[in-house]
Formats: C-alpha cells, sequence, structure tokens
C-alpha cells in the first residue's frame, strides 16, 4: 500500500505541475489503474482505520480525477482546427461536489456556450439562460444530468457577446446552481 501511494503521489504531483496542460489519456488511465490497485488493498470496512495520510491523498487523488476530466472534455471541445477562438469564464455557485467549466464563443449572430459539467443530479433538467445589457432573459438551451459522466454540450443563445452580461444554469425548481457574470 506505501508503494501504491507513492506512486500515486508521484502522478498527482506531476498533473499539479501544469493543470493547464491536458493530460494524456495513458495518464488518466495510469490515475484510475492506481485507484483501482489502492482500493483492491484497502482494509474489509470494520477493520483498522485509514490512515489521515491516505484519506488525504484519495482526497486529493478525487479532486484531481474531476479536474483532469474537465481539462480532457474542454481538449476535446478545442480539436477543430476551424473553430473560432473560446473566452474562459469564471463561475460562481457551483455545489459542493460539481465540477463545471465553461468557455463562450463570440459568433456574428450571437453567443455560444461549451459547458462541461460533472456531479449533477441524474435525470434531472437544467436550463441555461442569459441575461442581456436590458437584464432581459434569452434562453439557451436546456440539458439533463448524467449519473457517473461528464455532460459535455454546446448551447446558443441569439444574444450577442458584447450585450450578454451573464449566464445561469437553473435546475427543475428554479434553483441558481451556476452563474457567471461576464465583463
Amino acid at each position: 500500500m506505501a508503494d501504491a501511494n507513492g506512486r500515486l503521489e508521484e502522478i498527482l504531483g506531476r498533473a499539479l505541475v501544469d493543470p493547464s496542460s491536458s493530460p494524456p489519456p495513458e495518464r488518466v488511465a495510469a490515475l484510475r489503474r492506481q485507484a483501482e490497485e489502492a482500493r483492491s488493498h484497502a482494509p474489509a470496512p470494520g477493520r483498522g482505520r485509514p490512515s489521515p495520510r491516505s484519506l488525504l491523498v484519495a482526497a486529493a487523488a478525487g479532486a484531481v480525477a474531476a479536474g483532469l476530466i474537465v481539462g480532457v472534455a474542454f481538449a476535446t471541445l478545442d480539436d477543430d482546427p476551424v473553430a473560432p477562438p473560446t473566452e474562459q469564464v469564471d463561475l460562481a455557485l457551483v455545489p459542493a461536489g460539481v465540477e463545471a467549466g465553461a468557455r463562450l464563443v463570440n459568433h456574428t449572430w450571437g453567443t455560444e456556450i461549451n459547458l462541461v459539467v460533472t456531479g449533477l443530479p441524474a435525470g434531472e433538467e437544467f436550463t441555461v439562460t442569459f441575461q442581456d445589457a436590458a437584464g432581459s432573459p434569452v434562453p439557451a438551451g436546456t440539458f439533463v444530468g448524467v449519473a457517473e459522466g461528464t455532460v459535455v454540450c454546446k448551447l446558443n443563445a441569439s444574444v450577442l457577446r458584447r450585450d450578454a452580461r451573464s449566464f445561469e444554469v437553473t435546475g427543475a425548481d428554479g434553483s441558481v446552481v451556476i452563474r457567471s457574470d461576464l465583463a
């Protein structure tokens, strides 16, 4: 178990050195194999307590894995060599256990949002709406949360980027789940 933790710490350390780079698929696969190996060597329930260090390593591995998934998903969105440039936006109100990222594309006909989200409740419908300069809502589309998967979607709104002031992702009950104030 100590060797597995040491190897996992090495992988995590390398992943944290350059968080902006897209991880190679073999690195993601290696991380998953290491996690499976560590899980298979874990003591049976009720036998021994995990050390604080192993809990910290497990938490770090989970955070890095979620970040890698979002990074890999965005890397696949950028594979189109003729795609227009995207604008990374900061997100607020992201609930605990949810990883999300968003990029905007400024088109002549409106604004496209590339949204990558993991951890939203499976089967629940979410609505994406922009607010224009006057504060009026401009619909961009809907998507459904999935279990143990990443939602990668491209939604479009008829508001020009220069007029878009914010966007929100709301749940079926109307509560705001994710929000971004746009400059």
